[in-house]
């Protein structure tokens, strides 16, 4: 499994992917949106929204919004509603806007697996907590989208040198309860960047947003980020409970390989993440 990338219904079959910022760009564009600048050093990267503003549909984002709701009863010989106390509740929605526009979009997330077969459009309980989402599947012609997941590499499949940027979370588990650093070799879910011959590869983080560049910005303008979340895996239906929670470098992520490498896991969750999707990584650059 690969994913998840974003897609707008409706419109020609196009892949969007994170670069950072709940701002996402069609995969095939992520090489002209995310910048290369080179110097002394290592190259700094960043993200060129000028050109968001140039084509609609170019950039979506989502915009994260905290709803209020109440519980309503009727009541009195004329049955009018009042709030029924003690059942006010809040809930999370997400909007995706297109930049230019500030419209809407009818947008939905897309896996790319592999099928025996195809299944007619059906909700399904995704996720746990009674929560239910319309699931379908459409094949995908590779005029669309085969170069798209061509390019996107899993931990256990041989990566080639060069730059990445993750499409889902990174999950990571430490090797101790002490460790403070981003340190591979301390880490369970960095396998990939560190092989036998030495470290080869290194976090990156997320790149900064620029609406302009200008030769007046400094350096400082242009260091990425390293983000790291609790992401959590769920709830068991089944155990009537939540599953752990782990650590996850985010979407949008930059990761360098130095040369190629191939990697596996001794934590089996982190192998049983990666075998689902978790750690797609999405080539922009050669090395």
């Amino acid at each position: 499994m690969k994913g998840p990338f974003l897609a707008v219904k409706d419109s020609p079959v196009r892949l969007y992917i994170p670069v950072g910022g709940d701002i996402y760009v069609p995969a095939e564009y992520a090489e002209r949106a995310i910048r290369r600048v080179e110097g002394a050093g290592d190259p700094f990267f960043y993200v060129d929204l000028s050109l968001c503003y140039e084509e609609s549909g170019y950039c979506i984002v989502a915009e994260s919004t905290t709803m209020v709701g109440v519980s309503l009863k009727r009541t009195g010989n004329m049955d009018e509603k009042v709030v029924r106390p003690g059942y006010m509740y809040k809930y999370p929605l997400v909007t995706y806007l297109d930049l230019k526009e500030r419209k809407p979009v009818d947008a939905c997330t897309v896996y790319v697996l592999n099928c025996e077969k195809g299944i007619g459009e059906a909700v399904a309980r995704v996720g746990g907590e009674h929560r239910v989402a319309l699931v379908r599947t459409v094949e995908l012609s590779p005029n669309a989208s085969g170069s798209v997941v061509s390019r996107v590499k899993n931990p256990l499949e041989d990566l080639e040198p060069g730059v990445y940027l993750a499409v889902s979370y990174v999950p990571i588990v430490p090797v101790s309860h002490n460790v403070i650093t981003l340190d591979p070799s301390k880490l369970r879910g960095l396998e990939f960047l560190r092989i036998s011959e030495g470290d080869s590869g290194q976090i990156v983080g997320i790149p900064p947003l620029l609406k302009h560049t200008s030769a007046r910005l400094t350096r400082r303008a242009y260091i990425s980020k390293i983000r790291v979340e609790r992401l959590g895996l769920g709830y068991s239906e089944a155990l009537g409970k939540r599953r752990p929670q782990v650590l996850a470098l985010v979407p949008g992520t930059l990761v360098k390989l130095k040369r190629k490498a191939s990697a596996s896991s001794s934590s089996e969750i982190i192998t049983t993440l990666w075998d689902i999707g978790y750690a797609s990584l999405y080539k922009i650059q050669d090395a």
